[in-house]
């Protein structure tokens, strides 16, 4: 479950084994279980007509230093996106909480994406993302997504992390779209929505009140 969360893309082998209509269901049932725990995950059948060899070892897909057009395939996030309408959740709908569940698996696994209407600062971002390191580490199984910092308007941040290890953003020339909305892609485990919700609204509430007493 943890490496499924983890990973950049999911190979499956073998399938041509499934020779009857049980067998058949069974991976596509096996399918949509790896899809619903990680749904940023690419999954790929060795079998598959359309199969390549080179994206074993192509690893240059989820470079987001590539051009700012690149990076929303390996972000993924209309998968996460489609998963969430699916649901019946909008996060157009500004009414509402803007972490919304994409899907759960039991009471461990989780799959869910901050979104941040308003531009973040800095220094509040990198606060809130140094603690829930240093605290929930263990349980960030995956972290990638864009940031839009409130000093860097027209060059957004791209963060990518595993558990205790975040790579160095990546700063984009530009926005993939005109949504310039901070969103921020979590697989976690025993770590609910709720939680990382309230680290980042209670750090960027203090931040506002600094800034209007300033």
């Amino acid at each position: 479950m943890k490496q499924v969360a983890m990973a950049d893309s999911i190979f499956l082998t073998k399938t041509d084994l499934a020779e009857n209509p049980v067998s058949k269901k069974d991976v596509r049932r096996l399918t949509d279980r790896l899809a619903s725990i990680n749904p940023g995950a690419r999954i790929q059948d060795r079998n598959d007509p359309a199969f390549s060899l080179e994206g074993l070892f192509n690893t240059d897909q989820y470079n987001p230093s590539d051009q700012s057009a690149e990076v929303r395939e390996w972000l993924n996030a209309a998968a996460y996106d489609a998963e969430n309408d699916s649901h019946g959740h909008h996060h157009h709908d500004h009414s509402h909480d803007h972490v919304f569940d994409v899907i759960r698996h039991g009471k461990d696994i989780q799959a869910y994406c901050l979104v941040l209407e308003e531009p973040i600062s800095t220094m509040i971002f990198t606060t809130v993302l140094e603690l829930l390191i240093a605290d929930k580490g263990k349980k960030l199984l995956r972290v990638k997504g864009v940031v839009h910092l409130e000093e860097m308007p027209g060059r957004p941040a791209v963060i990518h992390g595993v558990q205790h290890v975040f790579h160095d953003p990546i700063w984009l020339d530009d926005w993939c779209s005109d949504d310039h909305r901070t969103k921020i892609f979590f697989i976690t485990r025993d770590l609910p929505k709720e939680t990382i919700e309230a680290f980042f609204n209670s750090w960027q509430s203090a931040g506002n009140q600094l800034k209007g007493a300033a």
